[in-house]
């Protein structure tokens, strides 16, 4: 018996199941007002996650309105909005968004602040690798 094109079926075509599916990157947002620190991060995480770099406080806020961001790096002194008050900010609006101050001025008050806003860590300047 010759079975014609129009007599077979169609092949049926499945999406693969989720396990077998590769995980989305996460969004992490580096916000810096120095080239160098932006970019070496976005060198670090660039295979863990899709990476944004913002230089601003401002520009940072802005762009957590609008995107999802799981976490961030902020630094804490920046012309314009501080790095805490970014910090503060973007808990509002998104809680869930893990947060890590980065700063060449620890201070005892500033690592008091960062917690108490949410950071869920606060690490200095220059940072090595591992620690990061």
């Amino acid at each position: 018996m010759n079975l014609t094109v129009a007599d077979r079926e169609a092949p049926v075509l499945t999406a693969p199941p989720e396990e077998m599916l590769p995980p989305e990157k996460k969004t992490l947002l580096v916000v810096d007002d120095e080239e160098g620190p932006r970019q070496s991060l976005r060198m670090v995480f660039r295979n863990d996650y899709v990476v944004h770099t913002v230089d601003s406080g401002e520009r940072a806020i802005e762009f957590i309105r609008v995107n999802p961001v799981h976490a961030a790096v902020l630094d804490i002194r920046m012309a314009g909005i501080s790095g805490i008050e970014v910090l503060r900010q973007m808990k509002a609006v998104s809680p869930q968004t893990e947060v890590i101050m980065l700063t060449a001025y620890e201070t005892l008050e500033t690592a008091r602040q960062a917690i108490r806003h949410g950071a869920c860590d606060y690490l200095s300047k220059p940072f090595d690798l591992p620690t990061i």
